[in-house]
């Protein structure tokens, strides 16, 4: 597919590749492999952007890394568990530098390193911004860097719920999840005027088309601002794609498929074709417009951003319904898989 491919943090790797390309002899392979310690990164040249052509909200990476092993995530296999984090000064110093005054953070889990999380959201507190980022929902229990997070000028949230069952979570690898807290938890973001965006996965080896179309009924006594669905996906490197290519449940290795939007293996309880239908089921639930007016009217924050924030999914599950179910049909695949085998 490629001459030369680049793995891990590009901003370090990136300039050899370009030293060996004028030298005349590129490696087919180049790779960041972290150590422990701090990762010094460069700051980017954002005034070289067009204005015009980037959303205004700056985006800023802090750690790319996340201590978790949940069996379907590729970042600790794409960045490792330890030494991808910046200096916090150095992530203070680009922010200071830009002058802007709303971010968003693009790290996997804002919360993967307790005593860094605390330096970061504390040294946040003084440049008063505004931010949202991507965190596991326990944060809201670590009272401490908590009201850090909620002083630094923390506005939203991305959270991984993936599931509404205590044992998937447990055979997933994600133990700071506990389902029965979820409310609670929610609550104590919305009281402290973080919106909060769930994220959920379909698909897992426990789910069946009832306890999916239950999830999708219980999804607005959480108390979200916004949901996204995804199918389970097994990419590439994960234990997730392991255990199903031993299993023979992969019904397809064309990776332009695996976006989290097609169906490409064999689900336990249900079809595929039955798991592609509740994805489009789950996002029309949830974004049908009485279900969005009873998110944007009683919640706290501004109502306008909600609103825009709910017909944005909603104009984007549309598109996904009408415009991708088409791509990949997972009955043609397994059939011809069938008959090949």
């Amino acid at each position: 597919h490629a001459d030369t491919v680049l793995i891990g943090a590009g901003e370090l790797i990136w300039p050899q590749f370009l030293q060996d390309m004028a030298d005349g002899h590129p490696q087919p392979r180049y790779q960041h492999r972290p150590e422990r310690g701090f990762l010094p990164m460069p700051v980017p040249r954002r005034d070289l952007l067009p204005s015009r052509a980037y959303m205004n909200i700056a985006t800023i990476i802090a750690d790319r890394g996340c201590p978790l092993a949940c069996e379907f995530c590729s970042v600790q296999h794409q960045w490792g568990r330890k030494g991808t984090a910046r200096p916090a000064a150095d992530v203070i110093n680009e922010i200071k530098q830009s002058g802007r005054q709303r971010w968003i953070f693009l790290d996997p889990n804002l919360y993967a390193d307790r005593q860094y999380s605390l330096e970061l959201f504390r040294a946040l507190i003084p440049l008063k911004i505004r931010w949202s980022g991507l965190a596991t929902l326990n944060v809201t229990d670590d009272d401490e860097v908590f009201r850090a997070m909620c002083d630094s000028g923390c506005e939203g949230l991305l959270i991984g719920l993936e599931n509404l069952s205590q044992q998937t979570m447990t055979a997933t690898g994600k133990n700071c999840n506990q389902v029965s807290e979820y409310r609670r938890q929610i609550r104590r973001l919305r009281d402290n005027r973080i919106a909060a965006l769930g994220c959920f996965v379909l698909g897992f080896d426990e789910d069946t088309p009832e306890s999916i179309r239950d999830t999708i009924r219980q999804i607005p006594s959480l108390g979200l601002d916004l949901v996204r669905f995804s199918v389970l996906t097994p990419l590439p490197g994960t234990r997730l794609w392991q255990r199903m290519a031993e299993n023979g449940r992969l019904i397809t290795q064309d990776l332009s498929l695996y976006d989290n939007e097609h169906v490409v293996f064999q689900p336990q309880n249900m079809s595929p074709e039955t798991l592609q239908s509740l994805l489009h089921e789950a996002w029309r639930e949830t974004y049908r417009l009485t279900a969005i007016l009873r998110r944007v009217l009683h919640r706290p924050g501004s109502r306008f951003i909600r609103l825009a924030a709910n017909l944005g999914f909603r104009l984007y599950a549309r598109r996904l319904r009408h415009e991708k179910s088409g791509l990949f049909n997972p009955a043609i695949v397994t059939n011809n898989t069938r008959k090949t085998d």
